[in-house]
């Protein structure tokens, strides 16, 4: 239902980074839809305060920020606000968080699912969320390098030279898992530079899928797609609540993973095994097809039963379990990147009921296909 009265609502989000299109895009939706808004962008660096800036009251905010100080400056006492502080979490404010937990449980699942034994973590040392993924997961880490990303006292040759000792530190094959995907492209240029081969010796995956920085890298680096969009919807909603004097749905807004998104940084298998190298690669290329074990078993050199026993060995699973996890991940993308009725997505991946595959999705995934449809989809 639309208010009667339009409000003013102030954007300080940085629009020249994908997280702020997509964000932007998300609050669009909503105001356009929902609200009678007026939105006003404003710069998030400059000008540091928003008194005597606007020749407009503003109602509400949704602003990027560093830190809580930042905050203070930015945003005018007593203003309903939702906030994604890099650093720390902004008090007295909705916040905006990126779902750490679920980054690092998708990243190292689909490293591990590749045949990498060794994963490690690189971020910058200001992002709050990779500090969070660190306490999660350390034990299921290698090693952890945390880089500067505001030291003006480093030049960026300075920090791929240290990052390129680090990487000779660990063991290969090695997967890393990049805070952002600007920290990945410095992995890579770190890979480069310390002569090590991507992704046969090193595997990288970034984080927000910034489709101009993973394609300009060399290679192009798979990285995982967050949802963005409708965090910035679900931002503007909270901030609607908030200027009508109600409290948000929830005090912290989760920005999460959607899946992966494939390119060359990660698109060679680090399996040893060369049989079980053979039997996944047949999969990915085929899963789409009425293929069964037997298939799998025929485009390798050995007996089903040796098969079964280097498949549980190497990734801990069966071929049977690989093949459905690969058609469950596929319908996963389909369910986020298109409006493809549900019936037709399973069908075109082969389970041979609907039943069976709404059971295995929601035993893989946590939830059902049209809960993780109304997650993660685009709802634009």
């Amino acid at each position: 239902m639309k208010s009667l009265s339009c409000k003013n609502v102030v954007l300080r989000i940085d629009s020249s980074s994908v997280f702020g299109q997509l964000l932007i895009k998300g609050i669009v939706h909503y105001a356009t839809h929902q609200t009678r808004w007026t939105l006003h962008r404003e710069r998030p660096d400059v000008p540091k305060r928003l008194d005597g800036v606007l020749q407009w009251p503003a109602d509400g905010i949704i602003a990027q920020v560093p830190h809580a100080k930042a905050a203070r400056q930015m945003i005018p006492a007593g203003i309903p606000a939702v906030v994604k502080g890099d650093r720390e979490l902004i008090p007295g404010t909705c916040n905006l968080v990126y779902d750490a937990k679920a980054i690092g449980r998708m990243g190292l699942q689909y490293l591990k699912s590749l045949g990498i034994q060794h994963v490690a973590f690189c971020s910058f040392e200001e992002l709050l969320w990779g500090h969070e993924l660190v306490r999660c997961f350390r034990n299921q880490l290698t090693d952890v390098y945390l880089l500067s990303k505001s030291s003006a006292r480093r030049s960026s040759r300075t920090k791929i030279e240290q990052l390129s000792q680090w990487l000779r530190s660990l063991p290969k094959p090695v997967g890393i898992i990049a805070g952002q995907d600007e920290c990945g492209q410095y992995v890579l240029d770190a890979c480069h530079m310390a002569g090590y081969r991507v992704p046969s010796e090193v595997g990288v995956l970034g984080v927000d899928n910034d489709e101009w920085i993973c394609g300009l890298t060399s290679p192009p680096m798979s990285s995982v797609a967050m949802n963005t969009e409708q965090a910035g919807y679900e931002a503007a909603e909270g901030l609607d609540r908030l200027m009508s004097g109600r409290p948000p749905l929830s005090s912290m807004i989760q920005i999460q993973p959607m899946g992966i998104v494939v390119r060359q940084s990660t698109n060679l298998l680090s399996v040893e095994d060369p049989e079980v190298r053979k039997a996944i690669e047949y999969i990915k290329k085929n899963f789409e097809k009425p293929i069964q074990l037997d298939d799998v078993v025929n485009a390798t050199s050995v007996s089903r039963r040796v098969l079964y026993e280097r498949f549980k060995r190497t990734l801990g699973r069966s071929v049977n379990e690989e093949l459905r996890r690969v058609r469950v991940d596929h319908i996963a993308q389909q369910l986020v990147e298109t409006k493809m009725p549900i019936s037709q997505i399973t069908a075109d991946c082969r389970f041979t009921s609907y039943r069976n595959v709404a059971r295995y999705f929601k035993r893989e995934k946590g939830m059902s296909l049209l809960q993780y449809r109304k997650k993660f989809g685009t709802f634009m």
